[in-house]
């Protein structure tokens, strides 16, 4: 162990060399570094996880109350769904409407106006002279009596008036005659029924044509 005095001024120090001292030194000092490391990462490893396990703690004790919040503003926004006692959620039912019972005489014209949306039009049937008189017009001016002329002229439909001028027969004197006396009992018959109901006077030659001669015998009727 050497040791070194040096007489000088007062500023001046005096130090001493020992080799073992500052070998047992130097690890002090580089040792205790690693402690206060370790210190510390044990102090943040002890810290890490009480945070995390009080955060942990937080969320779910929070969780309900975030739910509960939720389900509050739900409640808010749609309070028409909620049931509550003494309230009326659902609105009163509209009742139905009875339908009366038509009457008969109803039920009849509806079913007529269904059936027949023009009306009772019945086909027209045409006599032997409007059939002459038809082909007779056409063949003289066919340019002016048309088809659309003659069907209106004659209150048919035009495939009628179509068909007249196509058809080609033509009756025998004998059947011709006979058309001509079942047309003129025909005629007689409708001014009949026209004279009953007080729409045409009586004649002599449609009087025998009358519904009171099939009702009362003769003799019986006081007239």
């Amino acid at each position: 162990m050497r040791e070194l005095h040096l007489n000088g001024s007062p500023g001046t120090t005096m130090t001493s060399a020992n080799p073992s001292a500052t070998h047992e030194s130097t690890p002090a000092t580089s040792s205790s570094a690693p402690a206060e490391l370790s210190a510390s990462a044990s102090a943040s490893a002890s810290t890490t996880p009480e945070s995390q396990s009080t955060q942990s703690r937080w969320t779910k004790s929070q969780q309900p109350l975030r739910k509960g919040r939720t389900d509050n503003k739900q409640t808010k926004r749609d309070p028409e769904r909620t049931n509550v006692k003494g309230r009326k959620t659902d609105k009163p039912k509209a009742t139905p409407k009875t339908q009366e019972k038509a009457e008969p005489w109803r039920t009849q014209k509806d079913a007529l106006e269904k059936k027949f949306p023009q009306g009772w039009n019945p086909p027209k049937r045409l006599s032997p002279d409007a059939l002459e008189g038809i082909r007779h017009l056409h063949a003289t001016a066919p340019e002016q009596f048309t088809t659309s002329v003659l069907a209106e002229e004659f209150k048919v439909s035009p495939e009628a008036i179509r068909r007249i001028l196509k058809s080609r027969w033509r009756p025998s004197e004998t059947e011709a005659e006979a058309r001509r006396k079942r047309w003129e009992k025909r005629h007689e018959r409708i001014w009949s029924r026209m004279a009953e109901l007080g729409l045409r006077p009586t004649t002599k030659a449609s009087r025998p044509y009358s519904d009171a001669n099939t009702l009362y015998k003769s003799g019986e009727r006081g007239i």
